[in-house]
């Protein structure tokens, strides 16, 4: 899946289903920080945050779900990207994808990318080994921290990544790899 770009799957997915029209993909701008010829292919690590507005839980409990995520993305199989829905939506300010987060979960958990419909900042600074595709480019950190990690987290309709489904990003589009590919971006 490596050697083609999303165009070529859906249109693979068209065949499959025996139909043209296929539209399960995103319709609106997303950003790309990689180079335009990279792709990403593996199994979807999901986690949902937020970032506009402060956490209400105790420092404890944020540190305890932060910790939770990691240890999630440290045991699933390599070769992987983060699916990461920002609870913000449309209003999401905070960037949780920049520089230093980029290179601990390429570096650390191996991870190959990111697909969110959030924020990313660092554009010069970021690896340019991996990839984060985003629903927007923003400053601020804003108060960015885990609500939940492991389950399906709906990125731009109709795309979902549950937390082992696979995921295949390119410069045009991000596609659920798995038995139903009804994802793409």
């Amino acid at each position: 899946m490596k050697t083609h770009d999303t165009p070529t799957i859906c249109n693979a997915i068209e065949v499959a289903q025996g139909r043209p029209g296929f539209d399960g993909f995103t319709h609106r701008m997303m950003f790309w920080s990689g180079p335009p010829d990279l792709r990403v292919v593996g199994s979807a690590r999901a986690a949902r945050i937020a970032g506009r507005t402060p956490p209400q839980e105790t420092s404890e409990d944020i540190r305890a779900r932060r910790m939770n995520c990691f240890r999630s993305i440290a045991a699933a199989p390599r070769s992987g990207a983060a699916v990461v829905k920002d609870m913000d939506g449309n209003w999401a300010v905070g960037a949780s994808w920049g520089e230093i987060n980029a290179r601990i979960h390429a570096g650390v958990f191996g991870l190959d990318g990111v697909l969110t419909k959030g924020v990313m900042r660092d554009l010069g600074d970021m690896p340019h080994d991996f990839p984060v595709f985003a629903g927007a480019v923003g400053p601020s950190h804003g108060f960015v921290h885990f609500r939940e990690t492991g389950t399906p987290a709906r990125v731009t309709l109709p795309c979902s990544g549950g937390h082992q489904s696979k995921v295949v990003a390119t410069l045009t589009g991000v596609s659920d790899g798995g038995a139903k590919a009804t994802c793409f971006f």
